[in-house]
């Protein structure tokens, strides 16, 4: 695969994963995608790939964070870590 082509192809993937994991807050097909994503990476080049990593676990701490209104402690130590 061509790396242009691998870091459009993973970029792409970055915006399906957002949108599933915290827009539609579906964790099956989020993870699934962001599994994907991170496969991806490997037919990057090396700064791209470190970089984008980086941004992935990023995505990957907010899909675990519930996200809501309640300010209770569970919830507001989650969104802390996140």
């Amino acid at each position: 695969m061509h790396k242009s082509i691998a870091k459009y192809f993973s970029l792409a993937i970055y915006g399906a994963t957002a949108i599933n994991l915290i827009g539609l807050q579906q964790k099956s097909a989020g993870f699934i995608l962001l599994g994907i994503g991170i496969v991806s990476l490997v037919f990057c080049d090396v700064k791209y790939r470190k970089n984008f990593a980086l941004i992935y676990l990023c995505l990957l701490i907010l899909g675990l964070t519930p996200i809501n209104t309640i300010t209770s402690f569970p919830n507001a130590f989650y969104m802390g870590l996140g």
